[in-house]
């Protein structure tokens, strides 16, 4: 390949940033993707693959799609299960002025994205993640869009198989994405089922919160002293380091503040009734046995909420009926 040119050097510096992502890298009124990107994206987009300097020897392929048209395209990535790293030009384009600076102002993830556009607005949108001390887990469930976040805390005992149980809690919450510790053996990995299901992972190293200090020390920046006393989260270190996992993953996905994020509630096994996901498939709480239709489950029946918010708290009710 020829020595590539300023812009495709600038492309391949900020791609290198964010490699697990699709770089939407802004070029006028276009959202121009390169390399691999441009293959993937021209595969999963049904859009042209073309390259910069036609059909040359050796050229750089390219698609590209308006920037006016992006949250469509945006939309159907996320549903693949894609993250997508929006790479906008951070200053005017002027005359002999050379190249124009561009930075990610905000990576797009299935779990971590809030635009009412992307979201069913009667079903949480989840980033889930686990943790683990021994051979106890922690299992932290964020709702970006609503603020609200749901610890668990499972015990390994004679009755009480924890990673079955987050397997389970999984099932039944469908998170849009996952986080996982990358200190989990394959072991580990194959017993949580994640693959196998098809769900959205990664594994991401938590070894920037150097114990329990750290990890509330990480969280009193975002939360008064009295909402992190209340949480019971300082008593379940797997918990906390769940938790914290997944904020700290949300701020660097979002580049902003996190003070949204106004809940957090740490669930026992002992407070409400445990209902694993075949058993709430086979009562047809969520959506009807055969049908598939969410009209026809009880939650149907009983949703005659106003708002998007009081649906989802419903639904919330349900998943864990006293």
């Amino acid at each position: 390949m020829d020595k590539l040119t300023p812009m495709m050097q600038q492309f391949k510096n900020i791609k290198n940033e964010y490699p697990d992502a699709i770089l939407f890298f802004r070029v006028g009124d276009f959202y121009e993707m390169f390399f691999d990107d441009a293959v993937t994206a021209s595969r999963e987009l049904e859009i042209a693959l073309t390259s910069r300097e036609g059909k040359k020897k050796g050229a750089i392929p390219l698609a590209g799609i308006p920037y006016h048209a992006a949250p469509g395209y945006l939309g159907r990535l996320l549903e693949k299960g894609y993250k997508v790293a929006i790479c906008e030009q951070v200053e005017e384009a002027g005359k002999g002025k050379g190249l124009v600076k561009r930075e990610v102002t905000r990576v797009i993830t299935p779990g971590t994205v809030v635009e009412e556009d992307f979201l069913q607005k009667d079903d949480n949108n989840y980033l889930a993640s686990i943790a683990r001390e021994g051979d106890d887990f922690g299992l932290a469930f964020v709702d970006i869009s609503t603020g609200e976040i749901q610890a668990y805390f499972f015990e390994n005992g004679e009755n009480c198989r924890a990673i079955e149980k987050v397997k389970e809690q999984i099932d039944l919450l469908q998170p849009a994405e996952i986080i996982v510790d990358n200190s989990f053996s394959r072991e580990i990995l194959s017993k949580l089922n994640l693959e196998q299901k098809n769900f959205n992972f990664m594994q991401k190293d938590a070894s920037c919160f150097n114990g329990k200090s750290e990890a509330l020390k990480y969280l009193e920046k975002f939360f008064p002293g009295d909402l992190l006393k209340d949480s019971g989260l300082k008593d379940c270190q797997p918990a906390l380091f769940a938790v914290t996992s997944s904020l700290d993953y949300i701020r660097k996905m979002q580049r902003g503040s996190l003070e949204h994020l106004h809940k957090i509630k740490l669930h026992r096994p002992a407070e409400a009734l445990y209902m694993d996901a075949v058993t709430v498939r086979n009562l047809e709480i969520f959506e009807a046995l055969y049908s598939r239709q969410k009209k026809n489950s009880l939650w149907g029946v009983l949703n005659r909420t106003k708002t998007a918010m009081g649906a989802r708290l419903l639904r919330r009710w349900l998943e864990r009926p006293l």
